[in-house]
């Protein structure tokens, strides 16, 4: 429902459909409204639907321990088989042992295997070149304004200046002259009057909105890449693409096939693969999914450049920008702090800026205090360091370490010759129980017969055991450095 709304009317919505009475179903891309309005989640993924109690964080924090629980889960029924099959492996030809085997292969059969749902590995933190140094401030407008008739005026009388280093989002009602503004700023549009100014070494980087459109159809996702950065790496270009989600053969896709989605990734990734040092950007969250806006966030709070940008997306803002500029009827006015700063400015709470450092300050102490700690328990921890032991010690050592290796496997492996030769001997007593209990009704006992394989059975479980726990503990062992 918030396509093509600007950021003041997804506020008015999210007002609107919150004093809703009734059940509400919603799709959409938009965390603010995900966050601000739904109690349930249902995430469908993978041809399955599956439903989480929450908003979308906590639907998020849910799905990763529901994961982590899944993936333990998993991880322990494949111990289970792995015993499973060493057992089978291992007696599966011996006479004596052929039935505990055979158990072992049903038990095997029986083992529902536990599927992981699929979900899109993370290729790490993308890390982009520093874009090269410009002057500190990148540019300026003096008495600016532009007419596209000679007679209304969509932006008039404004004096606007950014300075190295800012990410400043533009809001306002569609109609207001964000484009307008973003173009004059990038120099694709000339001021009808007044002048623009451009910094020092500045190099422009403009996303317009259509600007997925401009990519070759017939070129592929590597190339569209290599085209505009012939002195990169190709491993590094298919590090950027594996950052926008495009990796092993996708590189190799024509654009022609790429969904809107992917042709906005691979835009991105084709304009900061060389990065320049002032971004501007139009809507640049259009066609894009929450994982993809969530990826672009991190790429642009990590960017070292100057940012202007537009969009719709209240989240987004709120996550990249740490200044706004409120275009109102009024005219331009610009707020020195990120979007919460804006909105308790606009709201008439005063002090939201100061509480906002107050907690961005405790942040901060808090991550020193942490870090301290970690460097603390660090240190406690740390062992010396082999330059600090003279040779002989560490021969000795060395040589201890060996021995108490060899003592431990030497333990484990007779430990498991001892249970494998109980197995052995117990499967040979039952084999004979059996045999008597076909005996002539007349002499066979069958009540202690009975008796005692049921015995026998229980004292082969526990040697089957036992086996297992000591191969389990020696291939352990064998594996530790």
């Amino acid at each position: 429902p918030s396509n093509y709304l600007d950021i003041p009317a997804v506020e008015w919505l999210e007002k609107c459909l919150e004093q809703f009475k009734g059940t509400l179903a919603l799709i959409s891309h938009d965390r603010f409204l995900l966050n601000s309005l739904c109690t349930v989640t249902i995430e469908i993924a993978n041809g399955r639907a599956e439903r989480y109690a929450g908003n979308y964080d906590q639907y998020a924090r849910e799905r990763a321990q529901r994961y982590a629980q899944r993936l333990a889960a998993r991880k322990n029924q494949d111990r289970k088989r792995e015993q499973l099959e060493r057992f089978i492996e291992r007696f599966r030809s011996k006479a004596t042992l052929a039935t505990q085997a055979q158990s072992r292969i049903k038990q095997l059969a029986r083992l529902e295997r536990i599927e992981l749902p699929k979900i899109a590995e993370s290729p790490g933190r993308i890390r982009l070149r520093p874009p090269p140094h410009c002057g500190q401030e990148v540019v300026r407008l003096e008495n600016a304004g532009v007419t596209y008739d000679g007679e209304r005026w969509v932006l008039r009388h404004l004096d606007l200046s950014v300075n190295r280093g800012e990410k400043l989002a533009l809001i306002g009602y569609n109609g207001m002259g964000k484009t307008t503004l973003l173009r004059l700023l990038a120099g694709n549009l000339p001021p009808s009057e007044g002048k623009r100014v451009l910094g020092h070494k500045v190099r422009i980087g403009y996303q317009s909105q259509d600007f997925a459109e401009t990519i070759d159809p017939n070129c592929t996702v590597f190339h569209t890449l290599k085209s505009v950065a012939a002195d990169v790496s190709d491993q590094e270009l298919r590090t950027v693409l594996g950052g926008f989600g495009f990796s092993g053969d996708a590189v190799e896709k024509p654009a022609a096939v790429l969904s809107g989605g992917e042709k906005i990734r691979l835009a991105f990734a084709r304009l900061l693969v060389k990065p320049p040092n002032f971004l501007v950007l139009d809507e640049p969250t259009t066609h894009l999914d929450i994982e993809a806006r969530e990826r672009l966030e991190e790429v642009l709070r990590d960017y070292e450049g100057t940012i202007c940008l537009v969009s719709h997306d209240i989240d987004f803002v709120r996550h990249v920008a740490t200044g706004i500029i409120a275009m109102t009827p009024p005219g331009v006015t610009r707020y020195a702090g990120g979007y919460e700063y804006y909105r308790e400015k606009v709201s008439g709470e005063e002090g939201g800026a100061s509480s906002g450092k107050r907690a961005a300050g405790g942040a901060q102490a808090q991550r020193e205090s942490e870090r301290a700690r970690d460097l603390s328990a660090a240190a406690a921890l740390a062992e010396p360091s082999s330059d600090k032991l003279d040779k002989k010690a560490l021969r000795r050592q060395r040589a201890a370490e060996r021995q108490a290796l060899h003592e431990k496997t030497k333990d484990l492996k007779k430990a498991i010759q001892k249970a494998e030769k109980e197995v052995e001997r117990l499967e040979a007593e039952k084999a004979d129980l059996t045999r008597q209990l076909s005996g002539p009704p007349d002499k066979t006992n069958f009540a202690s017969l009975s008796r005692r394989l049921q015995q026998v059975q229980y004292e082969i479980d526990i040697a089957t055991a036992a086996w297992e726990e000591a191969t389990v503990a020696l291939e352990r062992v064998a594996g530790e450095p």
